[in-house]
């Protein structure tokens, strides 16, 4: 595993209980990347997350969060794993009368974007990706989250 890296997954299975969720996953986040982690409701995002944080074990692959191994992580060591994190969830706060479109967009520039064309542009991959394609103008709360969940973790080391 790299030093460089503050989280490094390499041909990590991760499994909830027996039933495998997510095969073969390599992943790199270096320090101060920011990684949003999005997908369809049952695609495995949250397992994934629970693993970095140390709630599913590792039995397969080697996975490294910030200095610990996650295949012999003690759990008394887990509470020093995690304030070494930094993640906002699904449930993150949205501006309640901003359409979808602008809350996302909101997030780019945040993140730094400036292309406008290139932000809409991903703004309408990402609302493709989670199937709510159609969505971009319609005020947030007007429908179900939970139906595409967006995750977000940023490495704070």
């Amino acid at each position: 595993m790299n030093k460089t890296f503050v989280l490094e997954f390499d041909d990590v299975d991760i499994y909830q209980e027996d039933n495998l969720i997510l095969k073969k996953v390599d992943f790199r986040l270096a320090p101060a990347e920011t990684c949003y982690i999005i997908g369809k409701s049952g695609s495995g995002k949250t397992s994934f997350l629970k693993t970095i944080y140390g709630s599913i074990p590792v039995k397969n692959g080697k996975a490294t969060v910030a200095g610990f191994s996650l295949h012999n992580i003690e759990s008394k060591d887990i509470p020093l794993l995690r304030r070494k994190l930094g993640m906002v969830f699904q449930d993150f706060i949205l501006f309640e009368d901003w359409s979808v479109g602008r809350n996302l967009m909101y997030i780019l520039e945040a993140t730094g974007w400036k292309d406008r064309s290139q932000m809409t542009s991903r703004v309408l991959q990402v609302l493709d990706m989670v199937a709510l394609t159609g969505y971009e103008k319609t005020c947030h709360f007007a429908f179900r989250w939970g139906t595409a969940a967006i995750g977000y973790c940023e490495s704070l080391t």
